[in-house]
């Protein structure tokens, strides 16, 4: 059955296994999906952190090593400070000092901090880098400094280092996309074998089911070893098909013996009315429709009680509640020939004697 949609059906899968699989697949793919994205976040700042820390040793220790009128050569006494580029740069935006890897290249950016601004980091792409671009940190040197080395106006100090291909590419999407499809698929296919192999109870009941008729009442399911839900199924299947030969058989030993008991009277008054229209002028008309008569009564009565038995067959148990025999016992008696007539039954009964069972 398919769910509809503003008059559309959409398609929906019948199987139990497949919609878990499903289900269980989209899970995973949701779950994983954003557990990667945290995870590449949380990696993508890792590095960044790291590098610009690098950057900021590297800043420091050339700044440390500044005095007045003189400007150390650009390479970190740090092992730390990890730095490829390494820029003084005046206000007017002319490299003044640079490392050997930024020597004769432009700034590494046009971004100048303002006063009181400390070290600032940002990612810089220059022309001259070949479409790669740069995490740079730059700092602010103002001529007032005590440990300032120029005097003729506000100094930057760049430190950069080319972007890790971690943070410049898509490798980690890429990698953690393979991954998280690759595990919604095996959720997926973990869950159709696990689902596949409790319900296998299922369809062999199912199976068994299907092969039942009218003619054999006496096959039963297999009922699986356990007490789960699929094991009492099994077995409140097979009480069910248990009372149901049960009231099969006892309708069909009904019915042969509402044959049998009307089987008499129907052949006496056929035979009584094939007789006088066999005979019309030896059978006496009165006496055939009197016996006739007689043979519909009994007809009558066996339907009666057959009747009357079916509505105590099907009727629920009462409960016990007590009999006055005694009672009983003087109502039968009241049919019989009274007493002195030989038959012995003038007896009175006085005694009341109570009985448990139905009346």
């Amino acid at each position: 059955m398919s769910p509809k949609t503003n008059g559309r059906r959409w398609p929906y899968p019948c199987s139990i296994r497949v919609r878990y699989a499903l289900v269980v697949g989209a899970l995973f793919l949701v779950i994983l999906t954003v557990l990667g994205a945290v995870t590449i976040s949380g990696i993508r700042h890792k590095i960044a952190t790291e590098l610009a820390e690098d950057m900021h040793l590297a800043v420091v220790d050339w700044v440390s090593r500044m005095r007045p009128g003189y400007i150390p050569p650009p390479n970190p006494v740090e092992p730390a400070a990890r730095a490829r580029y390494l820029q003084l740069v005046d206000s007017r935006g002319r490299v003044v000092v640079a490392n050997a890897d930024a020597a004769g290249k432009p700034p590494l950016s046009a971004l100048r901090p303002a006063p009181g601004d400390g070290m600032q980091d940002f990612t810089a792409c220059p022309s001259w880098s070949k479409g790669r671009c740069l995490l740079v940190t730059a700092l602010r040197l103002e001529p007032h400094m005590p440990d300032a080395p120029l005097r003729d106006g506000p100094h930057y100090i760049y430190a950069g280092t080319v972007q890790p291909p971690a943070l410049s590419m898509h490798y980690l999407e890429a990698g953690f996309g393979a991954a998280v499809l690759v595990a919604s698929v095996m959720a997926g296919w973990v869950t159709w074998v696990v689902v596949g192999r409790t319900l296998r109870p299922v369809r062999a009941i199912s199976a068994k089911m299907g092969e039942a008729t009218a003619k054999d009442l006496t096959m039963r399911v297999p009922a699986p070893p356990g007490d789960d839900e699929i094991a009492q199924l099994a077995r409140a299947s097979n009480a069910y098909l248990d009372r149901l030969e049960e009231a099969v058989n006892a309708y069909r030993r009904f019915a042969s013996m509402a044959s049998h008991e009307l089987r008499s009277p129907v052949t006496a008054l056929r035979t009584q009315v094939e007789e006088a229209l066999m005979y019309p002028g030896e059978v006496d008309a009165h006496a055939a429709l009197r016996r006739t008569l007689d043979s519909t009564d009994r007809l009558e009565a066996i339907i009666d009680d057959l009747l009357a038995y079916t509505r105590v067959k099907d009727a629920p148990p009462e409960a016990y509640r007590p009999l006055d025999l005694a009672a009983l016992v003087r109502d039968e008696l009241a049919g019989l020939p009274l007493a002195g007539s030989g038959s012995g039954c003038g007896r009175p009964v006085s005694r009341r004697y109570g009985v448990r069972g139905c009346n």
